[in-house]
């Protein structure tokens, strides 16, 4: 797993390089805008126009760097226009060599951003984003506003040094920021590229270091953790196992409106390598549910048998609504459970009311409007905020509280997918594939989640493979089918879980 930081660590490097390693801070400015430079150069089309915004801290520093390395390369359409009134040190010195070099410059102050400027950002083939950097504390203002939306109406490929402009640890997500093809990170990756309502905002994310110590940065405190290039795998089965030793998976869920979401789940669980499934349906979805597979057993919820000789039990996927006794009842069990869909509302009502008093091994999978539910209920102070008003930080926070909280694991879904605990920082996974976004895609993690549970897998890495086996699947899915349904996605979880 590779470790994120967040802007105050970041800082704390940059520091940390020039006072214990003295580097000296020009320096690393230089090393980040050649190393900068040398990628997007491979990225664009260098004899059309570029543009370069250039703020007055250091990030616009980096980026004035990449405008002298333009021109030392042989490119001369090149716009600089420079922002701000306090003028790092060291962007001071950036801004002096570039008036030297006679590169075109324009200067905005006080709204004044004539009509020629906006046009040659309209018409750019090339925008590299210098304007603020990590620390960002608050949202955009004046001048800065101006040109970032208009940045973002560019057909331009856009270039961002460190973190698209506007974001920050420590700034709401909904505030308007730059929207970038590239994100160029400068040091180690940072937590806030992979925040949900962040992540697509930052395009590919390219990293480099600009000469920061290695004896700094593998010893800092992650802030999380990415696990896009874990390659799980499973103890291969004994030749000799049968149904009763993979493990017996009780699922309760399905509804009249949605009978589904429990199928889905039922056929996921047994590509993941359980040995028995077991459903409890309310009688008016028996025959459907009972008439979709002869591998699984399916009981009317009123015939609830021996709960004991159940591994695991999912709770949920189609469940619809006032299912808070039977939750309850099932929570008292102890057994191992795995909850999603409706039966996130139905914990978040019987926690609300005080009624959780204890639970066996426990792994909630809410997707954001669902987590909204969960904070409202847990930690209600944070609810309001949940993929609106939230600040980055806030975020891998309100996740490790409900953990702690509730002595789950949590499985946050979106286009990035967060496993919290209350013993660690979040794992991230990015999965960057629209085409999981289809109706059942969380029942069948859910079912693959609990199917590996229930199989004998730790709670953690149930989550944690779940998800990465999810996001394989539906990498290879995609690319073998084009945009697929749930019940085309279930059979390549089973492939890349035989692997």
């Amino acid at each position: 797993m590779e470790n994120l930081i967040n802007g105050k660590t970041a800082s704390y490097i940059d520091e940390k390089s020039q006072e214990v390693y003295k580097i000296p801070s020009i320096c690393l400015m230089e090393e980040a805008g050649l190393k900068a430079w040398q990628f997007i150069k491979t990225k664009i089309d260098t004899s059309e126009p570029i543009v370069i915004i250039a703020g007055s801290g250091n990030n616009g520093g980096d980026a004035l760097v990449i405008a002298r390395e333009a021109i030392n390369d042989g490119i001369n359409d090149i716009l600089v226009i420079l922002l701000g009134s306090t003028i790092s040190d060291c962007n001071q010195i950036q801004r002096e060599i570039i008036k030297r070099y006679s590169i075109f410059t324009v200067s905005i102050k006080n709204h004044e951003i004539d009509t020629t400027t906006l046009q040659s950002i309209a018409t750019a083939s090339t925008i590299i984003d210098g304007i603020t950097g990590t620390g960002l504390r608050n949202p955009l203002k004046g001048d800065a506003v101006l040109l970032v939306n208009q940045i973002n109406k560019s057909s331009a490929k856009i270039f961002s040094i460190d973190i698209p402009s506007g974001l920050g640890d420590e700034v709401n997500v909904n505030n308007i920021s730059v929207k970038s093809d590239y994100t160029i990170c400068i040091g180690p990756l940072k937590s806030i590229y992979y925040n949900p309502n962040i992540h697509a905002r930052c395009g590919e994310v390219f990293a480099l270091n600009p000469s920061f110590p290695p004896f700094i940065t593998k010893n800092i405190k992650p802030s999380a953790y990415l696990a896009n290039d874990e390659s799980p795998e499973l103890i291969p089965l004994e030749i000799d196992a049968y149904k009763k030793i993979r493990g017996h998976l009780a699922i309760f869920g399905g509804s009249d409106k949605y009978t589904g979401a429990i199928r889905l789940a039922a056929k996921s669980a047994f590509v993941s390598r359980v040995g028995l499934v077991s459903t409890f349906v309310d009688e008016i979805i028996y025959p459907i549910v009972a008439s979709e597979s002869p591998s699984v057993i399916v009981h009317p919820t009123t015939e609830v048998d021996d709960i004991n000789k159940y591994n695991t039990i999912l709770c949920g996927p189609g469940w619809g609504e006032n299912r808070e006794v039977l939750l309850l009842s099932l929570l008292k069990t102890m057994k191992p459970i795995v909850i999603d869909a409706d039966g996130i509302s139905a914990f978040s009502s019987l926690y609300k009311v005080g009624k959780i008093q204890g639970h066996g091994t426990l792994i909630l999978t809410p997707h954001m409007g669902e987590l909204k539910v969960l904070a409202n209920a847990i930690v209600p102070e944070y609810e309001w905020t949940v993929g609106k008003d939230d600040k980055p930080e806030d975020f891998l926070k309100l996740l490790q509280k409900i953990s702690v909280k509730t002595g789950a694991i949590v499985v946050c879904k979106s286009s990035v997918t967060f496993i919290a605990t209350a013993a660690r920082v979040p794992v991230v996974v990015a999965g960057d594939n629209p085409a999981l976004g289809v109706a059942g895609s969380g029942d069948v993690l859910a079912g693959c989640i609990a199917g590996l549970l229930a199989g004998g897998l730790s709670p953690y890495k149930s989550a944690l493979y779940g998800v990465l086996w999810h996001k394989e699947a539906g990498m290879q899915c995609y690319k073998e089918n084009g945009f697929f349904d749930s019940i085309s996605l279930i059979t390549y979880v089973g492939k890349v879980i035989a692997k």
